[in-house]
């Protein structure tokens, strides 16, 4: 069917200077809807030309450039822009983008064309493109009314929300009005929005200004139906407001590249090219005139290409003499998105507004443990044990990618933990600035984490990626606790190593090993260097010249403990020492961290070493994630020869242990030094008799629980050969293990709200598929811990059905589906206590007889019967017993065994659901 949109556009010619030998060529272009139809037709081709029937002409609001050939730059009726073009290096070629851009504006506004009422009464969807120049001095009569209830797209420009056009569009705001902008665009009106620390800060902060603060400069974000924000080429925010029901909450999406922050990918391909927003509004209008599915407007299409397209251009870009814009690549890119088999690339994230809101009054109230914040990687569905293993077999970028997990990666440093991207960021852009400006102030920065956590190592990583021409960075390390610090004579010829450096012309950064070593002594004989740039020795001042400090801890293994000792120390000028430093950065390193907070509560409230280990992995349960990106990293840089294409060889009893052992005692240090001792040269694997003998082990880990971590087999119980037979036979990929872990999580939930607790095997199929079928994936929020649980007891499934000598075959095959019986369901259940035990002693559960999550206590940890209790260690494993309750008496109750059957009668309803069906492999 026909549709008709109108455009009301700024109308601008492009003059494009182009450098060619000794001369310039200038090429004219003009743009506005000249370019919007250009857009259209080779959109109209892709869709037709994919099944997608699109049939669409644009109304023109009044077409200045009817004469265009007999114009030049020097009529000033006429919007112009001058625009110098430069080959930049892209890759193995090179690609013509824009280098600096001028416009000049109209001294006169253009005539209205009297038609243009009628016309926009008469086209399906209006388009205003806003350029900052001409249209949004117009006053156009009745507007408000003629775009009542029609879809309306308006491309802002800064300064927003400004003008006699947007003040009468405003006047008619609300369903069908779809608002695109710029992020940059926002932070030009008074509003505190990041840039360039984190993803989740910059939507956290844009959502708190927009809903939570209700900034009066951002109302129109809040009363239009849709608010599109742009981050260019990185990512893009989608904000539906349900203006239908206004007590419902907004959806709020975020499309972005997890490889970058903001900006990123724009630094790697430097240069200009027009048509972003544009190209982004024609996406949306086929969304709206021509949706998948009736009265179902879908806008993540549109953005996801977008963002694809967008890329493509700029990397390709431009033949000069043909136009800015290489459109025919265009077809490609959308491709990815619109045909049948997509690219995961730019998958969206979904955000519910009240967990902004809680993170919001959590922060007002500083009372309040729930406000130290929030990260993407928390909130993926992923069991995080599997994720790591996957990280550490086949790098973070592979395992990552299409997870909407944000990496940052500097050189030979990677990780995706949330607070160190947020310091390495931050620390990158004060050293960025710093070298370009001219201050030969000493730029100082604070570094601290455990010992051998790696603080050097992310430092001279990050000034790596900063090692570019005419910047050139040379790193130098003293440590001050081999100094005398009665007498600085040792300090004095640092400061002239670091001063000859600086003298030849390159920026030193200086490593200030164990500076708050010797009781902060050292301290104050850095002040005048780090405020003045200067030492004094004698009677001699020496100016140091344009240097990077970076003060190591030794004692301190936070900030926050550094700043608490400091505060106490006034005699050696401890506050006057830390309002110099500009930046920190708290390195993680592979054990789990307790926040400092919580290591004061513990030290005042003593507890053993086991119960401290659980407190942080609980802590911090993102810890596995940073050890399984140090394995890889670590092996990847020294091991390479272990790897075939790209994948980590290594035996899984050694990266299972790896990747479970409590703590390595020094940090990094320990992992590295595991590695150096173990016989890796000339082999093809990591085997476990490649490792070092577990009284070596016992210097960097808990040798003996490492061994038995790496002894832990999976176990088959009596069915082995049937299991052997289904994973041969069956491919459960994450898709369906996803799936089956939601199925998991809907049968325990329903339980309890069906208010069942007392007899849940009552629970009929029809009831459970009903539930299920509202629950399309994991509820938002729930701790890692839980979704780990039912990730890992969907993947038992197989190995349960196995135990009692059944397959899984698919729905569609002949054979018939087989029912347990009450001694196979008895089984069956049994196993899945077992699991469950297992599972949760892994995670750092123990028994005690009442439950205490925050503890990791729970009152379930015993034996299923009293045969099973007293044969405990054969059934459950020696290391596992030891956490249990098994003393005469403690035998598992008749409600905590009907949890465990209720799973037993929902797995062949949730694999029904996922497409298959279990079967006897052997007929009784």
């Amino acid at each position: 069917m026909k549709k008709n949109i109108f455009l009301l556009s700024d109308e601008v010619i492009h003059w494009n200077i182009v450098p060619t030998g000794n001369r310039k060529n200038v090429y004219k272009e003009l743009w506005g809807s000249n370019s919007t139809k250009h857009f259209l037709e080779v959109f109209q081709s892709f869709f037709n030309q994919s099944g997608i029937s699109v049939d669409w002409s644009m109304i023109e609001s009044n077409n200045i450039f009817e004469n265009s050939g007999e114009i030049n730059p020097t009529n000033d009726s006429y919007n112009h822009c001058f625009a110098t073009w430069k080959q930049y290096v892209e890759g193995e070629s090179k690609a013509w983008r824009i280098q600096d851009i001028v416009h000049v504006g109209q001294n006169v506004q253009p005539f209205i064309n009297d038609s243009i009422s009628k016309d926009m009464k008469a086209a399906d969807l209006v388009v205003f493109q806003d350029w900052g120049l001409n249209i949004r001095h117009f006053e156009i009569p009745k507007l408000s009314a003629t775009l009542k209830n029609k879809w309306t797209i308006y491309r802002s420009y800064p300064p927003i929300f400004e003008g006699n056009l947007w003040l009468e569009i405003q006047k008619g705001s609300g369903v069908k009005k779809i608002i695109i902008l710029r992020a940059n665009d926002l932070r030009e009106l008074n509003t505190s929005v990041s840039k360039g620390l984190s993803w989740e800060q910059t939507i956290q902060d844009i959502i708190n200004e927009i809903f939570i603060k209700r900034n009066v400069s951002l109302h129109p974000l809040r009363v239009n139906e849709y608010a599109i924000i742009s981050f260019g080429c990185t990512g893009t925010l989608l904000i539906h407001n349900n203006l239908d029901n206004p007590g419902e909450h907004p959806k709020i999406k975020i499309f972005f590249d997890s490889m970058g922050v903001e900006g990123y990918w724009e630094k790697a391909h430097p240069g200009y090219l027009p048509g972003d927003l544009e190209l982004l509004a024609i996406l949306l209008a086929k969304e709206i005139l021509y949706p998948n599915k009736k009265d179902d407007i879908k806008m993540d299409q549109a953005i996801r290409a977008h963002l694809l397209a967008r890329r493509a251009l700029i990397s390709t870009g431009a033949n000069v003499a043909d136009g800015s814009l290489a459109l025919e690549i265009l077809p490609a890119e959308l491709s990815k998105v619109y045909n049948p088999k997509t690219t995961k690339d730019f998958t969206p994230v979904r955000f519910d507004l009240p967990l902004f809101q809680s993170l919001y009054t959590n922060r007002q109230d500083k009372k309040c443990s729930a406000s130290k914040g929030w990260s993407l990687l928390g909130m993926t569905n992923w069991d995080l044990y599997t994720l790591s293993r996957q990280i550490a077999l086949n790098g973070p970028k592979k395992a990552l990618a299409g997870w909407n997990i944000p990496i940052a990666k500097y050189n030979h440093l990677l990780t995706a933990d949330r607070k160190e991207i947020e310091f390495l960021h931050n620390l990158k852009t004060l050293i960025s600035e710093y070298l370009q400006n001219k201050n030969d102030q000493p730029l100082s920065i604070a570094v601290f984490g455990s010992p051998g956590s790696g603080k050097s190592f992310s430092i001279k990583q990050l000034a790596e990626t900063l090692n570019t021409s005419g910047y050139e960075i040379e790193d130098i390390t003293f440590n001050l606790s081999q100094f005398n610090e009665d007498s600085p004579t040792d300090l004095y010829q640092s400061f002239h190593a670091v001063r000859d450096i600086s003298l030849s012309g390159k920026t030193p950064l200086v490593f200030w090993d164990e500076f708050d070593s010797k009781q902060l002594a050292w301290l104050r004989y850095f002040l005048a260097p780090m405020q003045d740039g200067e030492f004094q020795e004698g009677q001699l001042t020496h100016n140091i010249g344009k240097s990077i400090f970076v003060f190591a801890g030794g004692t301190c293994s936070c900030m926050e403990e550094f700043e608490e000792k400091t505060h106490s120390a006034v005699s050696e000028k401890g506050p006057d020492f830390l309002s110099r430093l500009k930046g920190f950065i708290n390195v993680m390193g592979p054990n789990p961290i307790l926040p400092y907070t919580a290591k004061n509560t513990a030290a005042q409230d003593p507890i053993d070493n086991t119960s401290a280990i659980n407190l942080a992995r609980n802590a911090d349960p993102e810890y596995i994630i940073r050890r399984a990106i140090l394995i890889n990293s670590l092996m990847k840089l020294n091991y390479g020869h272990l790897f075939t294409n790209n994948v980590l060889q290594i035996d899984d009893g050694v990266l299972n242990a790896l990747l479970l052992t409590p703590k390595y005692k020094h940090g990094t240090r320990s992992m590295e030094t595991i590695f150096k001792t173990s016989q890796l040269f000339g082999k093809e694997k990591y085997h476990r008799s490649d490792l070092p003998p577990e009284s070596q082990m016992n210097l960097h880990v808990d040798g003996q629980q490492f061994f038995e971590l790496m002894s832990q087999e999976i176990k088959h119980y009596e069915g082995g050969n049937a299991f052997y037979h289904l994973v041969n036979e069956i491919v459960l990929d994450e898709k369906k293990v996803e799936r089956m872990a939601v199925g998991v999580h809907a049968i325990y939930s329903l339980v309890f709200s069906s208010r069942k607790e007392k007899d849940p095997l009552s629970i009929t199929k029809k009831e459970f598929l009903s539930h299920f079928e509202k629950m399309r994936s994991l509820p938002e929020g729930i701790p890692p811990d839980e979704v780990s649980q039912n990730y890992h007891n969907a993947r038992r499934i197989p190995e349960k059905l196995a135990a009692v000598d059944y397959s899984i075959i698919p729905l569609l095959a002949q054979q018939s589906d087989d029912s347990f019986s009450d001694e196979e369901f008895e089984k069956v259940s049994r196993l899945e206590h077992i699991r469950w035990v297992r599972q949760h002693i892994d995670a750092g559960w123990a028994y005690a007889q009442k439950k205490d999550k925050s503890k990791k206590l729970h009152n379930a940890l015993i034996a299923w019967d009293e045969d099973e209790r007293k044969n405990a260690e054969a059934v459950y494993g020696k290391s596992y017993v030891e956490k249990m309750g098994v003393s005469s008496g403690k035998v598992l109750n008749q409600h905590y065994r009907n949890l465990d059957r209720v799973i037993t009668l929902a797995i062949p309803w949730i694999l029904e659901d996922v497409g298959f069906k279990m079967v006897r492999s052997r007929q009784k």
